[in-house]
């Protein structure tokens, strides 16, 4: 279950009691996960984690702590933190969580990428959880829409509501902001030094799209960059307009490259540093045109 929603509108509350209301109940164990180790941090300790659920004893819960990233409730052991960065380090040990929850699972502005994030947080997911009959929810807030997550799905949110794909047992939930909540943010501090689309992003869970996408220009094919162990983008230059146009997936008779060593074998040869810098030098003058917003999250995710 993907839930997708502003600021405030009770994401990480209500799935933290469902999570506690479950343990407490049936003794299924849970797992909490952030992208990286330094989003972590910031919930490693009880009350932050544990401050904000204000009906703690109504759920039944006498006391808590976390330590060492277990997550203890009424004296036992109730959940784990983990982070996708750093996934290899649980593989081996027997966790046997019922359900689990990654938070903010969209990248936030300003917060280091995780390469190859959604395949991490896939292994992770065979470490912690069971075989069968897992729940997992995925929460965020409206940042980017085509981040490489959402990829498989392939869709453009636009119009609240629930999207179900059902091969892929999953729904993407895509919440309409009320009004209730609307006229309590506006009451904020924070809402009054907001610009009109900082709004629209907090109150109205609106995405902003960024770029141009879709318009190829004509070019000469430079090369493809593989980016992941199945990803690549094929690179094309438009001489006269100084323009590259950037497209995934992998041509026949593809001359390949790649900026990360693991991939180099005799068919990937490794990019120099100029030529990193080249790619840079065109992204930051604006000078690339993406074929879709996932490629442009991938470019940036490995060109950074």
């Amino acid at each position: 279950m993907y839930i997708v929603g502003g600021r405030r509108y009770g994401k990480t509350y209500s799935i933290k009691n469902f999570l506690i209301t479950d343990f407490i109940k049936h003794g299924h164990k849970f797992a909490w996960i952030r992208s990286t180790d330094t989003a972590l941090d910031k919930i490693r300790q009880p009350l932050q984690f544990f401050g904000r659920i204000k009906n703690l004893k109504e759920l039944g819960v006498e006391k808590y702590d976390i330590s060492k990233d277990i997550i203890y409730i009424n004296g036992k052991p109730a959940g784990y933190l983990f982070a996708v960065s750093t996934f290899h380090n649980v593989k081996g040990a027997d966790y046997d969580c019922k359900n689990g929850c990654w938070d903010e699972f969209m990248r936030a502005k300003g917060e280091r990428p995780v390469a190859g994030k959604r395949e991490k947080f896939n292994d992770l997911c065979e470490s912690v959880f069971r075989d069968t009959g897992a729940r997992i929810f995925a929460i965020s807030n409206s940042t980017n829409q085509f981040d490489e997550v959402l990829e498989p799905f392939g869709l453009t949110l636009k119009e609240y509501g629930c999207y179900l794909f059902r091969e892929l047992d999953a729904v993407i939930h895509y919440v309409q902001p009320s009004k209730e909540h609307n006229a309590t943010f506006e009451g904020s501090l924070s809402f009054l030094g907001m610009t009109t689309q900082e709004k629209k992003m907090v109150v109205d869970n609106k995405f902003t799209t960024y770029g141009d996408f879709g318009k190829q220009p004509k070019g000469k094919y430079l090369y493809t960059l593989q980016v992941d162990d199945a990803k690549f983008l094929n690179l094309f230059l438009n001489v006269s307009e100084n323009v590259m146009y950037v497209k995934s997936g992998l041509m026949e008779a593809s001359t390949i490259y790649t900026l990360e060593s693991e991939y180099v074998n005799s068919a990937v040869k490794r990019l120099s540093q100029e030529g990193k810098k080249i790619l840079k030098r065109y992204y930051d003058n604006g000078k690339i045109i993406f074929f879709d917003g996932y490629c442009r999250t991938m470019f940036q995710t490995t060109v950074e």
